[in-house]
């Protein structure tokens, strides 16, 4: 009689385990879900705002080459690439609490131009690139522009002192 009672509570505790196994999955299944879908949403709205940067940028007056007074978009003119400053460009498009740098590259003669604004308290996010051509004196190069999010992180001190303030509540 004893090994019925065994086999039956065996019996018992596999059914338990199966029960508990299939919980834990499903919790993982959904917490998995639910963090993907929050990492898919956050990534995407910065990949649209570097879009429009660029897209705006691409035909900006600050930066494009201008042929009988109407701007050629993606064609950027080097002298104005060399003369125009983060600032000048913040005045062309801005999001709260997100600065952007600007990397343009020559790909034929290598040559690099950088615009950026103080990037202080601000860490990196995303990075979109756009194929351009530039126009350097009489000739057009193939080129690159990246464009480098950056989004405001508050100061160390500043953020130890909010967590102080929640420990009492």
């Amino acid at each position: 009689m004893s090994l019925k009672g065994l086999a039956f509570a065996v019996n018992e505790v596999i059914q338990i385990a199966g029960i508990v196994t299939c919980i834990i999955f499903i919790i993982f299944l959904w917490k998995g879900y639910y963090f993907d879908i929050g990492i898919k949403v956050e990534e995407g709205r910065e990949e649209r705002s570097a879009i429009t940067i660029g897209n705006i940028l691409l035909s900006s007056p600050r930066l494009a080459y201008e042929e009988d007074g109407r701007i050629q978009r993606a064609i950027l003119d080097s002298s104005k690439i060399s003369s125009v400053s983060a600032n000048d460009l913040i005045q062309e498009v801005c999001y709260p609490n997100t600065k952007y740098k600007i990397e343009i590259k020559n790909l034929r003669t290598g040559q690099t131009w950088e615009i950026k604004p103080d990037l202080t308290n601000y860490e990196f996010k995303y990075e979109k690139s756009f194929p351009i051509s530039i126009k350097m004196n009489d000739q057009i190069d193939f080129g690159i522009m990246k464009v480098k999010l950056y989004h405001y992180k508050p100061p160390e001190e500043e953020s130890s002192r909010h967590q102080g303030g929640r420990e009492g509540i």
